[in-house]
């Protein structure tokens, strides 16, 4: 009976393909009232695209939309409506996927005006939220380490170069690597997403811990090349006067005593500099989560798709 009535002949416009179930043969309800109301009900399966904002990912939501039209006959001929008792249903209300959450549908009516006239359309839109926590546990935390482990450095004696130097590369390389390896897995786009932000940040971080490493290291070096001359002078000044005025004890001895103090004092000024590293690098760390999450989260709940 179904390819003898006369159908609106309604198509889904923005699908990409569209396939009518058979299992084995096709799965088509038709119910004729006596009223001679029609219920003509087809299980389908489409491919539509959805609408995607980038920007906040991994913390970001989808939107996928169909839109519903008459492809024969306009408004003249052809009128549609949601049903009023039960517009859009779901077959579960938590239906979600592996990465993905639907958290509501919206459903309307449009009016389209063409060449041939005028057309109704109807549009319901499912709107997902991305699960993030799989991100989390795979590129949030490990970055947070990555981060943390630089700062160990800060408390590591200044002259221990070698693996205060190992400990801030190592910790450079592996966030790199593993930036390299979730780049991989991104969609393409060529705006800045939020894990972009986040990435290059972390390594801003360790990179400035490096630049912190390779300031005392200039103190160091300068002190040390200051400390050569001074006993170098001292050497000189001491020997005249015990070639002259046979004093080198008393003279050797103040020159000792003020080499030590200016040793004291580098080694001081490079402490310090660590010293407020220590407690700057997690402020500032922690100020930027603040900011980040504060905003991130916040645009998460009110989307805004491209």
């Amino acid at each position: 009976m179904e390819p003898k009535l006369w159908s609106p002949n309604v198509c889904i416009v923005n699908s990409k393909s569209t396939k009518v179930h058979d299992s084995p043969k096709p799965n088509i309800l038709l119910m004729i009232f006596p009223n001679g109301t029609i219920w003509l009900n087809y299980r389908i399966r489409s491919e539509a695209p959805c609408q995607m904002n980038l920007r906040n990912f991994p913390l970001d939501s989808i939107k996928c939309s169909l839109v519903f039209e008459s492809y024969s006959y306009n408004a003249a001929d052809v009128a549609l409506q949601w049903l009023e008792w039960s517009p859009v249903s779901t077959v579960r209300s938590d239906y979600n996927l592996p990465d993905f959450k639907m958290t509501n549908i919206t459903y309307g009516n449009i009016t389209e005006v063409y060449t041939a006239g005028i057309w109704h359309r109807l549009s319901v839109s499912i709107h997902f939220e991305r699960l993030y926590g799989f991100y989390i546990l795979q590129m949030y935390l490990p970055t947070y380490i990555s981060v943390f482990i630089s700062w160990i450095a800060f408390w590591m004696d200044t002259k221990a170069l070698p693996a205060r130097i190992t400990l801030s590369v190592s910790s450079l390389m592996a966030l790199t690597f593993q930036f390299g390896n979730i780049v991989k897995a991104l969609p393409k786009a060529s705006y800045v997403k939020a894990i972009d932000i986040w990435m290059f940040s972390c390594v801003g971080f360790i990179f400035f811990s490096l630049i912190e490493l390779a300031i005392v290291a200039y103190n160091d070096k300068m002190h040390d090349q200051r400390l050569r001359e001074a006993r170098c002078s001292t050497g000189n000044i001491a020997n005249i006067l015990q070639n002259g005025m046979g004093r080198n004890n008393q003279a050797s001895r103040r020159s000792f005593v003020e080499i030590s103090a200016r040793r004291a004092k580098g080694s001081e000024l490079g402490a310090s500099i660590d010293r407020v590293a220590s407690m700057l690098f997690p402020t500032m760390f922690a100020l930027f989560n603040l900011i980040y999450w504060s905003y991130y989260l916040t645009t998460s709940m009110n989307p805004v798709y491209t």
